[in-house]
């Protein structure tokens, strides 16, 4: 069904903080460009999400701006209807992820404000005991994989690479320099190394140690060869080892 475009006063449009600071800021050319095209056509041309309360504004947050700057007399706009605040803003933080440019890193990273309220909505619908809906249904990775465009398994990968505060492969990854897979794999191969690593004590003291050439009276052959270290290289026995005086 298509959604009803009313016209109302930019100045009648209300921020709420917690949607606004939810919003990617645009980029410098972005921004650019918006004020051109405002400025030029002397109208919003997209029109804005606004909530049933109090005209609060869901999306669009940068395009009223730009209409108050303008001095734009009327914007579009479409009222949402939601079941809760809650979900609410859960569709603020979805609008955001779809409107914006972002590489697969920053998708992840900027999901995870909409998997804590994914996570919050289905508890709500727990107690109070709701069939969810088809979409609702399943895990909550599952859904905000499938909102952001990832596979279920690459968004695990990517919260797990988050949630290992690597700063190294953190950066490269963000920044494109590898993929989602390639960082995963080396944090785990980290935490392998880690795991596998003899840790040493804390306090170090000198130590030499010493192999030589004994004559084992008690066992002189291999018992592999069955033949005597002697047949291999001079040895001496204990009386003479000790005027070699060693641990001096």
């Amino acid at each position: 069904m298509k959604e009803e475009i009313i016209y109302i006063d930019p100045k009648y449009l209300k921020v709420k903080l917690q949607y606004k600071n939810a919003v990617t800021p645009l980029t410098k050319q972005e921004d650019d460009d918006l004020d051109t095209d405002v400025k030029t056509t002397k109208k919003i041309n997209v029109p804005l999400f606004i909530s049933e309360h109090s005209n609060i504004i869901l999306d669009g947050h940068h395009r009223n701006e730009k209409a108050l700057k303008y001095e734009i007399p009327l914007v579009p706009c479409i009222i949402k209807y939601f079941d809760s605040l809650l979900a609410e803003f859960a569709f603020v933080q979805k609008i955001n992820l779809l409107r914006r440019n972002m590489n697969e890193a920053q998708k992840i990273i900027n999901a995870q404000g909409l998997h804590k309220t994914e996570e919050k909505l289905a508890k709500q619908r727990q107690k109070k005991g709701t069939l969810a809906s088809k979409d609702a249904k399943g895990k909550t990775s599952h859904k905000v994989a499938k909102i952001i465009g990832v596979s279920p398994t690459i968004y695990e990968k990517g919260r797990t690479i988050l949630n290992s505060k690597n700063k190294e492969q953190i950066e490269k990854w963000t920044g494109g320099i590898i993929s989602t897979t390639s960082a995963y794999n080396n944090i785990q191969q980290v935490k392998y190394q880690q795991k596998t690593l003899v840790k040493l004590p804390k306090t170090i003291k000198p130590l030499i140690v010493e192999d030589p050439p004994w004559f084992y009276g008690f066992f002189e052959t291999s018992y592999n060869t069955g033949k005597t270290a002697a047949q291999y290289y001079p040895v001496m026995k204990l009386e003479e080892l000790k005027k070699l005086n060693l641990g001096s």
